[in-house]
């Protein structure tokens, strides 16, 4: 489960919110939780199914995953406004992606985004808004909108995930996932050419770039944007780095696979403090950036490395450290030749930064 937005209403009180609506195309999904590949599952259980074993329900589904169609409208507004919280299950199916089956369209098809704007007039409680799905969605519309309390983005959960998602909105599961990938805002689709094979920016035909790695407009959700209801905070060394040059240049040799047996250049101790007052997983992300980020086809930052803590309880440090190998502080010429530079490298953590000075 990643929480991609929380104003402060997630987890929702088992004794304040006894009665939920739970609304949209996805709220009855149950093959859907499986996405495209999978066996025969023992059960399956749907969110609304999930959210039952917390909450009277209220169900409407309002709209289809893809169609004009707003006739259940009406019934999502009256299911809205007399409970005390609403919850709509939007998001894609198979009929959307599958195996031989692309998508031209990033948007939440259909008239959802018309949906969740509707809702969101008429709910008596908070709106939260789960998204269920396997690529990435523009979800511009409930993030902008200051009547929706959170975002769920729940993938394709599996045959429990009504289960996984009850839980997480009523706290009995505290998320720290990820977001995978990047969310673009849904005219990306019209800047690059499903013909256009490139990944860095391309001035002379408007491609942005694809990917965090690449991408040089503003994303809807940043890869590796991910919520918790525990506070932390994370810290480096302030002392830069200095590795000779040449050491990582002779590791690197010809082979452009070699981070399977590129060496450890430097060890990044990462400090995390649990600030808040719940116990929480804390993902920690490490990235590098290059000299001339961005520039000269270089990439503006790629992930080198990642840790999971679990249960970090509230007060408690945990020290652990991400290793940053000659693999890593390298790039692929024009020539296809993976070769190093003299200069600052830089690692991020959330916030924080370490150099990394090859000399």
């Amino acid at each position: 489960m990643v929480l991609l937005k929380n104003d402060g209403i997630l987890p929702l009180d088992k004794s304040k919110y006894k009665t939920l609506a739970v609304i949209g195309p996805n709220a009855q999904a149950t093959s859907t939780l499986q996405g495209n590949y999978y066996g025969s599952a023992p059960y399956l259980i749907s969110p609304e199914a999930g959210i039952q074993k917390y909450a009277t329900v209220k169900y409407a589904k309002g709209c289809d995953i893809n169609s004009s169609d707003r006739s259940g409208f009406t019934a999502a507004c009256n299911a809205a406004s007399s409970s005390d919280a609403t919850v709509l299950v939007m998001g894609i199916d198979q009929s959307q992606e599958s195996e031989g089956k692309d998508r031209t369209i990033i948007a939440l098809p259909g008239v959802q985004n018309d949906l969740i704007t509707q809702v969101a007039t008429c709910t008596k409680g908070p709106l939260i808004v789960v998204i269920i799905a396997g690529g990435p969605l523009d979800l511009s519309t409930p993030k902008n909108n200051a009547k929706v309390s959170g975002i769920l983005w729940a993938g394709y959960p599996g045959q429990s995930g009504g289960d996984a998602i009850a839980q997480t909105l009523y706290g009995d599961n505290n998320p720290a996932g990820r977001l995978p990938y990047t969310l673009y805002p849904s005219n990306y689709v019209n800047q690059v050419s499903m013909l256009d094979m490139g990944m860095r920016p391309n001035a002379s035909n408007g491609n942005p770039g694809r990917t965090y790695r690449f991408y040089t407009g503003t994303p809807v959700y940043a890869f590796g944007t991910g919520l918790s209801y525990a506070n932390f905070s994370v810290s480096v060394s302030n002392s830069p780095i200095k590795i000779p040059y040449e050491s990582i240049r002779a590791n690197l040799g010809d082979d452009v696979t070699s981070s399977w047996k590129s060496i450890t250049a430097a060890a990044i101790t990462i400090t995390i403090t649990n600030t808040g007052t719940k116990a929480g997983d804390y993902v920690a992300l490490g990235y590098v950036v290059p000299p001339n980020a961005g520039k000269d086809g270089n990439p503006i930052r790629y992930l080198v490395g990642f840790a999971r803590e679990h249960n970090i309880q509230p007060g408690q440090k945990v020290v652990v450290n991400i290793p940053v190998t000659s693999h890593d502080l390298s790039l692929v010429n024009e020539f296809g030749k993976r070769t190093t530079f003299r200069g600052e490298w830089v690692f991020e953590i959330e916030d924080q930064k370490q150099s990394i000075y090859l000399i």
